[in-house]
């Protein structure tokens, strides 16, 4: 093959014995922005001047609204005998509006004309492919002048081959081995993820499926299989088809990334960025069709730009923090990019075309996808490990919290003593393993007993402790045990200071069966009740009193009330009465109390069992509830 010139004429393309010819370095450009000029107007000697060289093989001019006319002559090897011979003429890129071919006619004047692209219904086309191909007939011993008009609305690119019938079968084939391989990894890859979703049940995979699929439709778009195979009777869907996957592909990528990154704990700032850039990919999707091509084509240009430049960096970031599964993150992102600059190059000429040059954004996407999958199978295998640590943690603080419970019931009486003229039950559920509430008896002589109920505040563990304190300091107190202001005071005295930011709310009393007398002095504590015999009247006492702890010196005073028989006297926590239902309502004294008028006549075991089934119902909680609850019933007998 020789390139011929003459003066004033177009450089001439000889063919020789070659089976493919490139027409980059023989093509000579005319722009007409105004879309005015025809084929007469351009083939005629005033416009044959105006045309210029390429200022590159494959007529890449980046994004614009034009119109260019391209022309390239064409010329038999003179040593050839075979008359006329038939190619193909194919235009490597699918994604041309419209392109219309002009071949001179037997006649002078005379053009046949054929037209292909992405806004001419798919059925019109003279060769059935997804690229722009069109039959093209030498003739023996005469060069021919062809002209090419292309209407861009998008990224203007114009690689022109000239293919012997035999190289384009051989051609074509390569091309669907290799397209047919990278589909199929797209697709297995989709189902296996698909896989890992339904048995995993994580959110990350099914952002990852919903990427790999757009990803793969935009391919589909891009290389002219989707108008081939799946919308050959939708051209102007077709015309923005690859630009609206980009934008659904972008989105989905920074979702999947987000999610893959948890960047939501690792980079906080930059997870309102993608936000951000999601939302702009989302509303681009709809620009998509409400846009010019020409805009819509830069805007999807921009956009992955900026997704590059947001997920790269946040990858480094979180590797630098000691994030494990965001290796196979670079790994993946780093494979696709180096497979983008390749075709990149290839088409700059930088680099020779090879089947890794041509088909490098392909295989870059199809191992990026394999990177991800094993670093999300990665992630899965972290997250485990995770998992079985915190097992492991737990068990071992369940443990703890095992010992600690027995430490716990230990400090609460084994048994209620035996006073004569009264009948004393008490009832207490913790939280949790453990809590803070804490119940004690004492006797002081005969028939007489000293009483008390104490809540530490919060739950849990650090209120096990400080009822454990209380335990403590309530048997240091029990020489004046008679007095329940003095008791009060004393407990008060020995816990400030060792609490820290907590309380203890307590409530102390004293019976005296031989006197009929009780006495009650309260820190900070739900009010005593006293059922009276005659009608049942139900009555609240607090001798009030500042909470345990908070402040020294605090003066408490007793409460005094004769009992009779029959008389009830119920202590409880605020437990009871803040116990929660699923609507957040709590329980209330109004509900407590329209319980205990219920019950009123019923034995305290009997009284305290229906409560516990009342508050289970109410908080829909079956062996727990939200916080520590105790109940002490006294019926005073004959």
């Amino acid at each position: 093959m020789t390139a011929l010139a003459a003066f004033g004429t177009p450089r001439a393309v000889e063919i020789d014995k070659e089976d493919r010819v490139f027409l980059g370095p023989y093509l000579e450009y005319l722009e007409d922005s105004g879309r005015q000029w025809s084929i007469d107007q351009v083939s005629s000697p005033e416009f044959s001047p105006l045309f210029k060289a390429l200022p590159n093989d494959t007529a890449t001019m980046g994004t614009l609204k034009s119109t260019y006319w391209f022309r390239f002559t064409v010329e038999p090897a003179h040593h050839h005998e075979t008359g006329w011979q038939n190619w193909n003429l194919e235009v490597g890129y699918p994604s041309l509006e419209q392109v219309e071919l002009y071949v001179p006619g037997k006649k002078k004047g005379e053009w046949q004309v054929k037209k292909a692209g992405e806004l001419i219904p798919f059925d019109q086309r003279e060769i059935w492919h997804r690229n722009i191909i069109f039959r093209f007939t030498l003739p023996h011993k005469k060069p021919v002048t062809c002209y090419m008009r292309v209407d861009v609305e998008k990224v203007m690119i114009f690689p022109l081959f000239l293919w012997s019938q035999e190289a384009f079968g051989r051609k074509t084939y390569i091309e669907q081995y290799v397209h047919g391989l990278y589909f199929g990894i797209m697709f297995v890859m989709i189902f296996y993820n698909l896989f890992l979703l339904l048995s995993l049940k994580d959110k990350s995979y099914l952002y990852y499926i919903i990427y790999i699929l757009s990803s793969t439709f935009f391919q589909i778009a891009y290389t002219g299989f989707g108008f081939d195979f799946l919308w050959s009777a939708s051209p102007e869907w077709n015309s923005r088809a690859n630009i609206f996957f980009v934008f659904l592909a972008g989105f989905w990528a920074l979702k999947f990334c987000s999610s893959y990154l948890e960047t939501d704990k690792n980079t906080p700032r930059l997870h309102m960025a993608f936000n951000v850039l999601m939302i702009i990919s989302g509303i681009s999707m709809g620009l998509t069709f409400l846009l010019d091509r020409t805009p819509a084509t830069i805007l999807s240009n921009i956009v992955p730009f900026l997704a590059v430049a947001l997920v790269i960096p946040t990858g480094i970031i979180c590797l630098r923090q000691g994030y494990r599964p965001a290796r196979y993150y670079l790994i993946a992102w780093g494979v696709f990019l180096v497979g983008v600059i390749l075709f990149i190059m290839k088409n700059l000429k930088v680099l020779p075309g090879n089947i890794i040059t041509i088909y490098g954004a392909q295989f870059g996407s199809a191992l990026e996808v394999v990177f991800f999958s094993l670093g999300l199978a990665d992630r899965i295998n972290i997250l485990n490990e995770e998992r079985e640590k915190v097992r492991s943690q737990l068990i071992e603080v369940q443990k703890e919290l095992d010992i600690a419970k027995r430490i716990q019931l230990s400090i609460l009486p084994s048994h209620i003593p035996y006073v004569k003229g009264l009948k004393i039950v008490a009832h207490y559920v913790p939280a949790h393993s453990v809590g803070g509430d804490y119940y004690d008896y004492h006797v002081l002589g005969k028939n007489r007993i000293g009483l008390i109920i104490a809540d530490a505040s919060g739950h849990g563990l650090p209120a096990a402790l400080i009822a454990s304190m209380a335990k403590v300091a309530f048997s240091q107190q029990m020489a004046g045990g008679e007095e329940p202001a003095r008791v009060i005071s004393g407990l008060n005295d020995t816990l400030i200071g060792k609490l820290g930011r907590q309380f203890i709310t307590a409530s102390y009393a004293c019976f005296d069966m031989e006197r009929r007398q009780l006495k009650n002095a309260n820190a900070g504590h739900l009010p005593m009740i006293l059922i009276k015999r005659n009608g049942g009247e139900i009555a609240e006492y607090n001798p009030s009193g500042v909470a345990l702890g908070i402040s020294p010196n605090k003066i408490y005073r007793d409460l005094e009330l004769t009992l009779e028989e029959g008389d009830r006297v119920i202590f409880y926590t605020d437990g009871v009465i803040e116990s929660r239902n699923a609507a957040g309502e709590l329980y209330g004294e109004e509900r407590f109390f329209a319980f205990i008028r219920q019950f009123l006549h019923h034995e305290p075991e009997v009284l305290i069992r229906n409560l516990m089934e009342r508050l289970t119902h109410w908080s829909g909680r079956e062996e727990t509830f939200e916080d520590d609850l105790t109940v002490i019933i006294v019926d005073v007998t004959e």
